[in-house]
């Protein structure tokens, strides 16, 4: 739905702004999780969200790894403009 109303034109956007909310729902959950009694949370995500969210569940290192990755080259593209 988001991609419709962007449009093309916000294509290359969409990516990173799907990896980063993935991994902060991620980390909301592993959060949850370490906070409650119980190592069991309910999450109810959008289906577009589900195979990311798992991912970063699985792979916290890599995630994490990548998101900060993501955030040099960020500031590197910020520095040269």
């Amino acid at each position: 739905m988001i991609q419709k109303i962007l449009g093309p034109s916000f294509a290359p956007m969409l990516g990173p702004l799907l990896h980063e909310r993935n991994w902060n729902i991620a980390r909301t959950v592993h959060r949850a999780a370490d906070h409650g009694n119980t190592r069991k949370v309910v999450v109810v995500v959008g289906k577009g969200h589900v195979p990311g969210v798992v991912y970063c569940l699985m792979h916290p290192w890599r995630v994490r790894m990548r998101h900060w990755a993501w955030k040099q080259q960020q500031q590197q593209q910020k520095d040269q403009m």
